[in-house]
């Protein structure tokens, strides 16, 4: 019989299509290390290395209960098969190299019993720079990103849960059993990112290279960085001509009072002014910056002075914008040639100029958001390549600090921004309501490398790796919900979340209590009660899940108070207006708060105050919400 069995096995080897499989582990045991180079000469890049081979690590012992040890290369066993991660010397020994990857690029090949996962490892270009030098942003580590996928592929292993500045391992790494791990002994893979930075910032090294949000490494997108260059409180007392004159006064705004997109204003016709602009954008090619921008400030307002409105020879500033920042580009260019210019097209920007057509150098427009239109005006101008801003999940939409935009919007949109010049994308707003709207944060990140995944399998995994087998299917129906909800009043689309000149503030109320009356309410505390009953309590990902729900609950009774009494106009409802509001505020001022930031593991780093006024332009609420309590109660 075993004479059978082995010329059977030698059979199956050589049937066409037969892989063989390396066993990795099996019986909660293991013959194989995990080895990372002994120096990359970067120790930030070099822990995000080993960062990676400590999820392989963590995956298989979660998976299988196999222990691995994960070593450097100069400790490895000689006598036992190795998982390589990284630029190690086994690696070139092998004939594989990552010296010609693009940014992100990363891969997973077998050569006889050895796993090499490696990828294009760019260190932290920024020198000098204390602010800069250790932000997880300004690294591409792709052999981090090929163990993310090797864990995924083999290991039954993700990464869950968005986590402030987690620059290692994370409470969020789930694993599902997998008693024998196998990967077959021809496995090759290789991918190039369609995007090369689709940044976040705000979920944690492990959690955003797992999930395709990735870093822009050396490029960072300072949009409306006049601010910046000319700060408000260092120069308007003794340059108050530096400021825009706005009505016959030199513009100064309060920065004590919150208003979104109020920033210091400039007169840029004044040469102090752009001279201060150019050794600023200098300043920042020097100290490392692969990418310079510029733009104007947030909010824009334009000089009113007579030297403003005769620069360039028109009264538009969105010309007298394009030119400036053109010749800037130009000269930045001339004098550091190894830098890529960008442009910000946004507010008065946002469409191409017209009194030309073709920079003089090779341009990277940040377009801030870009639809059909939009990107068909840009053709025949020499840009090199587009950033986008997206708006899905910020509290300047209607839906405030609740998820925003549903899984079909989401999806379409991924579809046609695959077929743009887009390489780099910037979420705006992502971290605010990150828990309750993780599956769709998690689906986008999906979609980035392949937008026609399904939206069944996404939710199903994010439900099951995150919450587990007995609670998933109830968080599943929970998540459904809410997204047939959005689907169903979706904000509106007209919303121009670049502009800050909103005719309609009064669109917040009716979205909520569209998307949540009572009887919908009712329905969905009911399946988040019944899933949190079947979830581990010890999850990591409940609290904040739990904070962010409550908000959502305590906002849609005030809501639905509102529309009861409306119908009815009854005192007793008008008083329930003003119980279910200070329920509300009761519930916000009891979150913890630090340097008038929210420090709960939910709505990190919101502003209490913020919270209150349930967002910032559209996502306001007004209303019964800032009536006064007494005088509801009369």
């Amino acid at each position: 019989m075993k004479t059978v069995a082995f010329l059977f096995a030698l059979l199956c080897l050589a049937l066409p299509g037969f892989s063989a499989e390396l066993v990795i582990a099996e019986n909660h045991s293991s013959n194989y290390q995990i080895v990372f180079p002994d120096d990359l000469g970067s120790e930030p890049l070099l822990q995000y290395v080993s960062l990676g081979g400590e999820l392989i690590r963590v995956g298989i012992k979660n998976a299988s209960g196999a222990d691995v040890p994960l070593v450097r290369e100069s400790q490895k066993a000689a006598d036992k098969p190795a998982i390589y991660v990284g630029d190690t010397k086994a690696l070139a020994a092998a004939g594989l190299s990552a010296k010609d990857f693009a940014k992100w690029e990363h891969a997973i090949a077998v050569k006889g019993n050895d796993i090499f996962i490696y990828g294009a490892d760019w260190p932290n270009p920024f020198t000098g720079n204390k602010k800069n030098s250790s932000w997880i942003l300004y690294y591409a580590v792709g052999s981090l990103k090929a163990s993310c996928v090797f864990a995924e592929k083999f290991l039954n292993t993700r990464v869950m849960g968005m986590t402030r500045s987690a620059q290692g391992m994370t409470d969020g790494v789930r694993t599902l059993p997998k008693e024998t791990i196998t990967v077959p002994e021809d496995f090759s893979y290789r991918v190039k990112p369609r995007f090369l930075s689709s940044d976040s910032d705000l979920g944690g090294m492990l959690y955003n290279v797992a999930n395709n949000h990735l870093y822009d490494c050396g490029a960072a997108y300072d949009v409306h960085y006049h601010v910046r260059a000319i700060p408000q409180d260092k120069y308007y007392d003794a340059h108050p001509e530096y400021f825009a004159l706005i009505k016959g006064e030199r513009y100064k705004f309060n920065p004590t009072v919150y208003n979104h997109g109020e920033h210091s204003q400039y007169c840029l016709s004044n040469p102090e002014v752009q001279e201060l602009i150019y050794q600023d954008a200098l300043d920042r090619a020097d100290k490392g910056y692969k990418v310079v921008e510029f733009g104007q400030a947030d909010g824009f307002l334009g000089c009113e002075c007579e030297n403003c409105k005769k620069m360039y020879g028109t009264d538009d500033w969105t010309e007298k914008l394009w030119c400036l920042h053109r010749d800037l580009s130009a000269r930045l260019k001339a004098e550091r040639p190894d830098v890529q210019v960008a442009i910000a097209a946004y507010g008065p920007t946002r469409r191409p100029p017209k009194s030309f057509k073709k920079f003089p150098v090779p341009m990277i427009i940040d377009v801030g958001g870009i639809t059909p239109d939009l990107r068909k005006e840009w053709e025949g101008y020499n840009v090199v390549g587009m950033v986008a801003w997206i708006y899905p999940f910020g509290a300047y939409t209607p839906s405030g600090f609740s998820p925003s935009a549903c899984f079909a919007k989401l999806q379409k949109d991924q579809k046609f921004y695959h077929t743009t010049p887009v390489t780099t994308i910037y979420h705006c707003g992502i971290s605010n309501a990150s828990s309750i709207a993780g599956p769709w944060i998690y689906a986008w990140g999906r979609w980035d490398l392949d937008p026609e995944e399904s939206v069944d399998t996404i939710l199903h995994d994010y439900c099951l790796y995150s919450f587990g087998e007995k609670a998933a299917p109830y968080f599943e129906k929970f998540f459904r919900l809410m997204d047939s909800r959005m689907e169903k009043y979706p904000n509106p689309m007209s919303l121009d979340v670049t502009s800050f000149d909103i005719k309609d503030t009064t669109l917040a109320v009716g979205i909520w209590r569209a998307r949540y009356p009572k009887e919908v309410l009712d329905e969905l505390v009911d399946l988040f009660e019944k899933a949190i009953s079947l979830c581990d309590e010890k999850n990591s990902m409940l609290p904040g899940l739990k904070i962010e729900f409550e908000y959502l609950r305590l906002t849609a009774n005030v809501c639905n108070a509102r529309e009861k009494w409306k119908g009815t106009k009854a005192r007793e409802d008008r008083v329930a207006i003003a119980d279910a509001v200070e329920a509300r505020t009761r519930f916000i001022e009891s979150l913890p708060v630090k340097d008038d930031y929210i420090m709960a593991p939910g709505f990190k780093l919101v502003q209490p105050g913020l919270l209150k006024l349930g967002g910032t332009m559209y996502g306001r609420f007004r209303d019964v919400f800032e009536e006064d309590l007494e005088k509801l109660r009369k």
